[in-house]
């Protein structure tokens, strides 16, 4: 039966409750607001602290440790007859050899620390998370893999110099004497452009980087010295090694030669500029998801 009101025309429909009420508001308010941005790409800082510790774990404790069996080899077999002759006689000439001497040994042993820091540095950035798996965890949240080893192959290089001039100082305090600093440490990072950048580019094609980039940065030098001597195969393909015969640049008696620190460093670095941009495509148009 209906009611008294119903007949009466009087019914009113009860009121909507509060809290139901504002929401209906608020899905308005939604609907009615401009369409939010697009979720922007999180930054790469909170990768730099795992970047770093990998660096100090995996490569950097290596290559202290091989670079201190080395300063004791060095700082034990030191005994040069021209010290001994400086003890001796005081001859101001073979004080002045044996500055040269050491100086020569220093750069000598910075140009070895370079390239084989380089190796260790860069060896495996892109081609041991392909093979561990480690990709599906570090790109699960979005980021682009491009920046991500761009900053690690930074990281690394800034590792290296590190290692360099912490070795350099100990170099210093062993002998207690003054060593040079900028020049080797100019070598290696002009090292790590060229062969770290070659040894990037390798670890986004092939397995073996490592192995790889040591046979092609030593066949660099017969494939220079065939290429000067006329041989058609050898022109035609040491260009795309790295000019690591320039290095000789940073040795004191090889200036009289036509490669000058400049000019070796500007090499390397534009190698290495180009072995990077190489692999940046390459990452763009290969999948790592493997």
């Amino acid at each position: 039966m209906m009611s008294a009101e119903m007949r009466a025309g009087t019914y009113t429909a009860p009121e909507l409750d509060d809290a139901f009420e504002q929401e209906l508001q608020q899905m308005a308010l939604e609907v009615s607001a401009p369409p939010l941005e697009e979720p922007r790409e999180p930054g790469l800082a909170r990768y730099l602290k795992f970047q770093a510790k990998d660096f100090v774990k995996h490569r950097g404790v290596a290559i202290l440790a091989i670079a201190l069996v080395g300063l004791w080899i060095f700082h034990y077999n030191y005994i040069p007859e021209i010290v001994r002759d400086e003890v001796r006689h005081g001859r101001s000439l073979d004080a002045e050899a044996e500055r040269a001497l050491f100086r020569t040994i220093v750069m000598g042993g910075s140009l070895l620390f370079g390239g084989l820091g380089s190796l260790i540095s860069a060896a495996g950035i892109v081609s041991r998370d392909r093979e561990g798996g480690h990709q599906k965890f570090l790109f699960a949240k979005p980021v682009r893999i491009t920046k991500f080893y761009l900053q690690a192959f930074a990281v690394n290089g800034v590792g290296l110099l590190a290692c360099g001039l912490i070795t350099l100082l100990l170099t210093s305090l062993a002998f207690l004497r003054p060593v040079p600093i900028v020049e080797p440490l100019l070598a290696i990072g002009g090292m790590y452009a060229a062969v770290g950048g070659l040894v990037f580019l390798l670890s986004t094609l092939v397995r073996f980087d490592l192995a790889a980039a040591l046979v092609l940065g030593l066949l660099s030098f017969p494939l220079r010295a065939m290429a000067e001597r006329g041989h058609w195969w050898a022109v035609a393909t040491s260009w795309l090694l790295p000019p690591l015969y320039k290095l000789e640049a940073f040795t004191p008696e090889s200036r009289r030669h036509a490669y000058s620190i400049v000019d070796a460093i500007g090499s390397l670095a534009t190698y290495g500029a180009a072995y990077v941009a190489i692999a940046v495509a390459a990452l763009k148009k290969r999948s790592i998801m493997r």
